[in-house]
């Protein structure tokens, strides 16, 4: 399976975005004479059908989209109570996205460039939502006000305006790890019997593969199989056949006396969906 993806590559300190889908060639012209942050405008690329694409999105990522974010955090604020924080990310994922808008109307953006500053920027503010009863906040909250911003983290996450089930939210790195805090927010059960059926009734999806796949495949990663033998039907719950067959990769691993997973062996959500292992400079 075939999923666009957000790559970046670091020049000279400075990171350049675009978007790739497993199968491209695609070539990047820099002008290694340009000084300071100026390089950004005269990236050129080459190749693949999303050249014209990556030609917009690079310096548009690197200006607006940084930007947006960084205007987001200003006006960021967990310390409000929770019934108006949740009211305040909505609001803001309405107010960005039509700022979003207005600017690409103003700068002849083409469609896939704001559909992905739009998709982006509401993710970066979902990421910031769902780390609200984290540390120190959850310090002075009783179990009932936990369980009531719970609730608010689900609606938001299951909320129209975020579209968690869509296939194309794979085109952010930020999207996996939504799903794993969506994954735990479903479900208080730390057994994954409990834990798998509950995820399980969610509507059929890649995104509930992954949620049920990256679970899995982390507890492999620590050697562990107590799932797997108490339940050697697992991969029941998974219906996509590339996930399946990836963690039959990692259980023979196990099995055949490879031993555990190293766990510097990274994977990327673009490396899982094509089955792929890389293992990263471990500066970076």
């Amino acid at each position: 399976m075939s999923v666009t993806q957000l790559i970046n590559i670091n020049y000279n300190n400075q990171w350049i975005y675009f978007l790739a889908t497993p199968g491209d060639s695609i070539f990047v012209n820099i002008d290694g004479s340009a000084t300071s942050n100026l390089f950004i405008d005269n990236i050129k690329f080459s190749g693949g059908d999303k050249f014209e694409i990556n030609n917009q999105l690079a310096p548009v990522h690197y200006y607006k989209f940084s930007d947006l974010r960084d205007s987001f955090k200003k006006i960021h604020n967990y310390k409000l109570p929770y019934e108006e924080y949740f009211k305040s990310i909505a609001t803001l994922i309405d107010n960005y996205t039509d700022s979003i808008k207005i600017y690409s109307h103003e700068n002849n953006l083409l469609s896939p460039v704001e559909n992905f500053l739009v998709r982006e920027m509401k993710l970066t503010i979902l990421r910031h939502a769902v780390y609200y009863n984290f540390p120190p906040n959850i310090v002075t909250m009783d179990s009932k006000e936990r369980s009531a911003i719970n609730e608010n983290i689900l609606n938001l996450i299951e909320s129209p305006a975020i579209n968690i089930t869509d296939t194309e939210n794979f085109i952010s790195d930020i999207y996996p790890v939504i799903l794993l805090h969506y994954g735990m927010k479903i479900s208080s059960a730390f057994d994954f019997d409990e834990w798998g059926r509950d995820i399980s009734e969610k509507p059929e999806g890649l995104y509930r593969d992954y949620i049920i796949f990256k679970a899995l495949k982390d507890e492999l990663s620590r050697g562990d199989m107590s799932s797997f033998q108490k339940n050697p039907d697992l991969e029941k719950f998974i219906r996509a056949e590339f996930l399946k067959e990836s963690l039959k990769n990692e259980m023979a691993k196990i099995t055949s006396g490879y031993g555990t997973i190293s766990l510097n062996e990274i994977n990327y959500i673009y490396n899982d969906l094509s089955i792929e292992t890389i293992n990263p400079d471990p500066d970076l």
